[in-house]
């Protein structure tokens, strides 16, 4: 843990704007520090209008490519189970499912992508 915080220190978490290539705004992508401890995770959100269209996974593949360059060896993912295009966005750009919790809120699933030096 304490090599980590010197790295969330220097690169910070970050969010990102989702374009399409012409410009136009689809959705958002970035990491923050959630429920997954000192690890970050990942968040990402595609337009309706633009869903279905490889957004999602071709975002999150960008982020998680930063996450491992700043030196963050595994990035989280939480999503619920019911949203089956995150969890499959998430699985095309290599996420495994680690767990399944279950809250208030239902069915919990922490995904985790490690980078490949590890």
């Amino acid at each position: 843990m304490n090599a980590i915080v010197p790295r969330r220190e220097q690169h910070g978490v970050a969010w990102y704007a989702v374009r399409r290539s012409d410009g136009a705004l689809v959705g958002s992508a970035g990491l923050f520090m959630g429920r997954t401890g000192p690890h970050p995770e990942i968040g990402f959100e595609v337009r309706h209008a633009d869903q279905g269209q490889g957004y999602g996974s071709i975002a999150a593949a960008a982020v998680v490519a930063e996450a491992h360059r700043a030196g963050f060896p595994e990035v989280w993912a939480t999503v619920r189970g019911w949203n089956v295009a995150s969890l499959h966005a998430l699985a095309r750009v290599g996420f495994v499912q680690d767990r399944i919790e279950n809250d208030d809120r239902g069915d919990l699933v922490f995904l985790l992508h490690r980078s490949a030096c590890d």
